[in-house]
C-alpha cells in the first residue's frame, strides 16, 4: 500500500505541474531534508485513513513560486511581498494537489475527504509527525526554489 501511496503523490505533483507549465523537478522521498519552514500550508484528510497534507516554503521561494506560476497561467501575481493574492495561490495550489491524490486514493479504496486549506506563517516552523502513520515525502524544484511536501496518513 505505501507504494501505491508514493505513486500516487508523484501521479498528482505530475498533473498540477503540468498544469502550472513551469519546469520542475520532482523527487518523491528525497535525501534533502526542509531546512528553513517560513510558511507552511496544510489540510486535512479524513475518512478511511486521515492525515494531513503539508507543503513547506521560505518567503522567497512562495513568493517565486506563486510569480512564476501565476504568469505561467496567464496572470502576474507580482510584488516583492507576500500579498493575500499569493497566499490564496498557496492555498489553492495545496488544494488541487491535495484533491487530485484524494481523487486518485479513491480508485484503490481509500475514500477520503479534505478540509479547507491553512497557512501557518512564521520563523523555523517544525514540520509535525503523527505516531504510527505512514509518511510521504516529495520536493518540487525549479528556478524559484525549492518546495518540501509530505503527506501523512493513518488508517483508522
Amino acid at each position: 500500500m505505501e507504494q501505491k501511496i508514493k505513486t500516487i503523490l508523484a501521479e498528482s505533483l505530475r498533473d498540477i505541474l503540468k498544469e502550472t507549465k513551469i519546469k520542475t523537478k520532482q523527487t518523491i522521498d528525497p535525501e534533502e531534508k526542509n531546512t528553513k519552514t517560513e510558511i507552511i500550508s496544510s489540510l486535512g484528510i479524513v475518512g478511511k485513513y486521515k492525515g494531513y497534507g503539508l507543503l513547506f516554503f521560505d518567503k522567497n521561494t512562495a513568493l517565486k513560486f506563486t510569480t512564476e506560476a501565476s504568469r505561467a497561467l496567464g496572470y502576474a501575481l507580482e510584488g516583492t511581498t507576500l500579498t493575500e493574492l499569493h497566499r490564496s495561490f498557496i492555498l489553492e495550489f495545496t488544494n488541487q494537489l491535495f484533491g487530485r491524490l484524494v481523487s486518485k486514493l479513491s480508485t484503490i479504496g481509500i475514500d477520503s475527504m479534505l478540509t479547507p486549506p491553512s497557512l501557518l506563517m512564521g520563523n523555523n516552523l517544525n514540520p509535525i509527525s503523527i505516531a504510527k502513520a505512514q509518511e510521504t515525502t516529495a520536493k518540487i524544484e525549479g528556478n524559484f526554489g525549492k518546495i518540501f511536501i509530505k503527506l501523512i496518513l493513518k488508517n483508522k
